[in-house]
């Protein structure tokens, strides 16, 4: 899964490609070049800039200053030391984006490639990375430091994200997550670049790996990402069918449509709104995710970063 926050976006750089019809550099207003002294301080004005107006549409008070402190006190100019190629102008263009994604409390999965151009190392696809800053930029896609899980013993990778359309290769088909949370991609990895098709663009990774229309209602399928919006896959007919209704059993946990989830009864119940109570059932609330507390509800978030009065208003570097 592709999960992001503000600063492990830039710092790590999971994967991160622009969506269709996401936001652009020009709606973050002025895109011009950032020059390389600057860009640590101009990193947290826009940040900030953006997570406040998306702060202030939610009804909490926002403390401009102690985010901008804060964030100063990630030093982007030293991640992106010799040998490494700044470029002024991708990075003018990635914070304008931020900005303005941040601004309409949206997902930095939606960010431009600029933000993998801003600055790039020499480590080619399938090297060993720490930092997306460490792998060489790429005329074919965005770069990106593939973290291992902690589990995997294998060493972190620069891999290539692709955006593929219908007909060309793939190995990965890419959908937004049922709570907000940014692009699952499911498939088979690629050891340095991601092929990837995206649902968005009415997409799959094909068995024959290769990008296809989705199915329809009454076509054959393999598996859920197949299917068009309003059906799943159902893997004992091997067929699309539409989704079931609200108050429907859903035993295989794929059923239900996209305004319910799977409750502990194995039934279509309606998501919740924020501040429900909640339990951590995948896609149970509305807009973000149950945040972990004595008492789980649904909070509001922006790629897992929790808006609250309490981070609107000191917002920090953890917590971003």
């Amino acid at each position: 899964m592709r999960a992001f926050t503000l600063l492990g976006f830039i710092l790590v750089g999971c994967s991160a490609t622009s969506s269709p019809g996401g936001s652009s550099a020009a709606d973050g207003g002025n895109a011009g070049p950032v020059p390389f002294d600057q860009v640590t301080n101009e990193f947290a004005n826009t940040s900030c800039a953006g997570f406040g107006t998306c702060c202030q549409s939610k009804g909490f008070a926002f403390d401009s200053s102690a985010c901008i402190a804060n964030l100063q006190q990630v030093d982007l100019s030293a991640l992106c030391a010799p040998p490494h190629v700044y470029d002024a102008q991708a990075a003018g263009e990635c914070l304008a984006d931020m900005q303005a994604v941040l601004g309409s409390c949206g997902e930095l999965s939606q960010l431009s490639p600029a933000c993998g151009r801003m600055c790039t190392g020499t480590v080619a696809p399938g090297g060993t990375c720490t930092t997306i800053f460490d792998c060489a930029a790429s005329s074919v896609g965005t770069p990106a430091c593939l973290i291992q899980l902690a589990d995997n013993s294998a060493p972190n990778a620069c891999i290539v994200n692709v955006h593929a359309h219908a007909g060309d290769a793939c190995n990965q088909t890419c959908v937004d997550s049922q709570n907000g949370g940014g692009l699952v991609c499911s498939g088979a990895p690629g050891s340095s670049t991601q092929l990837e098709c995206y649902a968005s663009d009415g997409l799959y990774c094909a068995p024959d790996r290769a990008c296809r229309p989705l199915v329809a209602p009454g076509g054959g399928c393999a598996d859920q990402p197949a299917c068009q919006a309003g059906s799943y896959c159902d893997l004992t007919s091997s067929t699309c069918v539409p989704h079931v209704a609200t108050g429907a059993p859903c035993p295989k946990q794929v059923e239900c449509g996209t305004t319910d989830y799977c409750d502990d009864n194995n039934t279509c119940a309606p998501k919740k709104a924020a501040g429900a109570a909640c339990s951590g059932f995948l896609g149970e609330c509305q807009q973000g995710r149950c945040g972990t507390s004595t008492f789980p509800s649904c909070v509001t978030t922006i790629d897992g970063l929790t808006v609250s009065a309490q981070t609107c208003a000191n917002p920090s570097p953890i917590l971003l």
